[in-house]
């Protein structure tokens, strides 16, 4: 019975460590986290940019990202809303970059993606993030 268990753990190792690309595959792609959030905050004439690096900060964001939850379709064209704005860009150990935009706390569009329609009541949580986490400065190199 011993022995048993001992294969199947053994079965069970080997098969988990399947899913796992090896490093020297080339055709793998590369494990990346965000290393820098950027957040670009305008209504009106009032603009506000935080760069966030530290991942205590980061965190908040990308949770809220998770959980926000896009659905449906917009009635209204949320390009032509004069609102409150959020530009939230995810820059990734690689360099690469991904966009998000937030409109009027009811509409979300995820890159290049159409818009949809959030819950209001969790998109201020967003601004409740950029409120309480101020900005960072850079590491110098």
């Amino acid at each position: 019975m011993k022995a048993l268990r001992i294969i199947f753990l053994i079965f069970l190792l080997e098969t988990l460590l399947t899913g796992c690309c090896p490093l020297d595959n080339p055709d793998s792609v590369p494990y990346r986290v965000v290393t820098q959030v950027d957040v670009v905050y305008e209504n009106g004439a009032m603009q506000l940019h935080r760069q966030y690096f530290q991942e205590e900060n980061i965190r908040p964001i990308l949770d809220y990202l998770r959980f926000v939850d896009p659905y449906g379709t917009p009635r209204e064209n949320p390009e032509q809303l004069n609102d409150r704005k959020y530009e939230i860009t995810l820059t990734y150990s690689d360099g690469s970059q991904f966009r998000y935009q937030q409109r009027a706390d009811r509409f979300l569009r995820i890159g290049d993606g159409p818009w949809k329609c959030i819950d209001p009541r969790r998109a201020l949580y967003l601004s409740g993030i950029v409120g309480m986490i101020p900005g960072e400065i850079p590491a110098q190199e």
